[in-house]
């Protein structure tokens, strides 16, 4: 008769019988790490008794007898290395603290960083990996057509069943409640509002227009940001701008939590004479919000410092009214836009 914890051991989650609980098991089939393992199970036995002996006799603290011991210290009695296995022993000790590194160039802002040798590193910061991966991304699925919906299942299932836990949930709640991670956060969404990943499902008309001046595709939010656009993209201001973007600047401010926030506006402008402009689009109701004060303080200070207007257009500045209003809903479905 086999007996547990000593011939073999439960795994928890899956209920089956191992010998030994390895990491590859917990990632594969359960995606934890080890240390999320035990602090979900503190009490339960990675290993069993039998296979933890036989382990420390094959390891360098085996139980040897006196005589052998014996045997071993008189072979080696009067023994000195040679000149040789001296060189050999130093060149192979400064190889190991020795850490081989080349130059390498960023492919996309064209600078030199150094790397190790067998490293997969092609870029110098997180900005121009994400910059990269999105480059790469474009027109491939990183899902397997085939695959995909039972590769999706199967992650489902395997977080329902950890969620189930009531340690797991607990600490999961402690983490996304920390400053550090509401912080990480902010930043991320921010970084995917700039690459232009980031398209949250909101009830407003959302959708594309196409500039002529720019001669590219720009993701609108509102029917407010699209009236903006097309003011931008008249002939009339052709004649007296020089190019305008959407959500290319992240900002940070102190906003009433611990923590620090980060703003992205909405177009920034740039005239033929030389002058800047960063506008926000927002209706009169939404200015008086603590949130969009604290981000109009923000972007003022950095328009001040750098030489930049700013400015906030509502529906008084866009002149949008109800039958303005109608008719950019019948905009958005020609093929003036997308």
């Amino acid at each position: 008769m086999l007996i547990e914890n000593v011939d073999y051991v439960i795994c928890p989650i899956c209920k089956r019988e191992f010998k030994r609980i390895t990491s590859d098991h917990l990632k594969y089939s359960h995606n934890i790490n080890r240390k999320e393992f035990i602090d979900l199970y503190p009490n339960q036995k990675l290993c069993c008794e039998n296979s933890s002996k036989k382990s420390s006799c094959s390891n360098k603290g085996k139980i040897r007898s006196e005589e052998s011991k014996e045997k071993n210290r008189i072979k080696h009695l009067g023994k000195k290395a040679s000149e040789k296995t001296k060189k050999l022993m130093s060149i192979q000790r400064k190889d190991k603290t020795r850490v081989k590194r080349e130059t390498r160039i960023c492919p996309i802002c064209n600078k030199e960083f150094k790397v190790r040798v067998k490293s997969n590193k092609k870029t110098c910061c997180k900005q121009c990996s994400h910059i990269l991966m999105s480059k790469i991304k474009k027109g491939k699925s990183t899902w397997n057509q085939e695959n995909s919906q039972k590769r999706k299942k199967s992650i489902s299932n395997n977080i329902k069943k950890l969620w189930q836990s009531h340690v797991y949930r607990e600490n999961q709640i402690k983490k996304r409640n920390t400053n550090e991670f509401k912080k990480k956060s902010s930043e991320r969404i921010s970084n995917r509002i700039i690459l232009g990943e980031f398209k949250p499902n909101t009830y407003y008309k959302d959708g594309y227009f196409f500039s002529k001046l720019n001669n590219r595709k720009f993701y609108y939010r509102s029917l407010y940001e699209l009236a903006a656009y097309i003011f931008l993209d008249d002939e009339d201001s052709r004649s007296i701008i020089k190019s305008w973007k959407t959500e290319c600047l992240r900002l940070p401010y102190q906003g009433d939590k611990d923590y620090i926030q980060h703003t992205v506006p909405d177009i920034f402008v740039e005239y033929k004479s030389g002058k800047k402009q960063i506008i926000n689009i927002k209706p009169t109701r939404r200015l008086k919000e603590r949130g969009n004060i604290l981000k109009h303080q923000a972007t003022q200070k950095y328009c001040d410092d750098n030489g930049i207007t700013f400015s906030s257009w509502t529906e008084k500045e866009l002149g949008i009214t109800k039958e303005r209003y109608k008719e950019l809903l019948e905009i958005r479905k020609i093929g003036i836009v997308e």
